[in-house]
């Protein structure tokens, strides 16, 4: 449909031409298909697994920033001390 708009001339029918990209994507994907190429097809699956309740101990808790450099370079010298750390 739009290559007719673009006044691009599409050798076969639109049917024969997404059977062909339809046919081209199969045989490059192999078993992908389903998850690269929208056919309406459903995904295998790769096994069964099942959900397990977190014990009741459980709780949420803080989780802590991810450390920048300043952070880094102050962790770094509160455990080697800073009589033996040195930048270069």
């Amino acid at each position: 449909g739009l290559a007719g708009r673009l006044g691009v001339a599409v050798p076969g029918t639109a049917a024969g031409v997404a059977a062909a990209l339809d046919a081209v994507a199969r045989e490059g994907l192999g078993v992908l298909v389903p998850f690269c190429w929208n056919t309406g097809e459903t995904r295998p699956e790769a096994g069964s697994g099942s959900l397990v309740l977190p014990p009741p101990a459980a709780r949420p808790g803080p989780i802590p920033p991810p450390l920048t450099h300043g952070e880094r370079y102050k962790r770094d010298i509160r455990e080697v001390g800073t009589s033996r750390y040195r930048v270069h």
